[in-house]
């Protein structure tokens, strides 16, 4: 079942995010858990082929250090809702507005953030519009919550949104997905 949080209005929202953005600003994956999160891709395609890559809600530079080390001969770019970034590449935006120029602009779309969006049916859309190839996305099965509004139960729940939104299944696994963009 897919669920969401509530909120008052959409300003709510965003100073939910903004908040929890400041809370764990200073927290940093390894690189090799985006290579876990990569590798379904890279079985599938040769990395080279991919020239851009967008991560969304980095919260800080790390992901976008890790992902251009995973795609050396990419332009790799980041969004996050609060980040004041060092890097030209890092955005600050709700990343379910994306630049009008962003149209079809990335051949991959990363996110273990899918869980922060307001309206999940509008961020997909959104996603797919700028990506040209592939989305890989991790989605949370945790309670709804004000920093944490969205939320999925189950495989069959991400495979009817994809079929939804027309996208060809490459790889699922628990709640982790790679998904051709049709």
């Amino acid at each position: 079942m897919i669920r969401k949080w509530e909120y008052n209005s959409y300003e709510e929202y965003i100073a939910h995010q903004k908040g929890r953005t400041k809370l764990r600003r200073r927290k940093k994956r390894p690189c090799k858990y985006y290579r876990k999160m990569m590798r379904p891709l890279f079985n599938l395609v040769d990395r080279k082929t991919i020239k851009t890559v967008v991560c969304q809600g980095v919260r800080n530079d790390n992901e976008v250090l890790c992902m251009k080390k995973l795609f050396p001969c990419s332009e790799v770019y980041g969004t996050d809702i609060r980040y004041e970034n060092l890097n030209n590449n890092i955005y600050c935006l709700d990343f379910s507005e994306c630049p009008d120029e962003w149209y079809k602009k990335f051949d991959v779309l990363f996110s273990n953030s899918i869980d922060h969006s307001y309206i999940g049916d509008k961020i997909l859309k959104e996603w797919i519009r700028i990506t040209k190839k592939y989305l890989v996305l991790q989605f949370s099965d945790s309670d709804p919550r004000p920093s944490d509004p969205f939320s999925i139960d189950s495989k069959k729940d991400i495979l009817d949104i994809c079929n939804k939104f027309g996208l060809d299944v490459l790889y699922i696994k628990d709640l982790h997905l790679v998904a051709k963009i049709k």
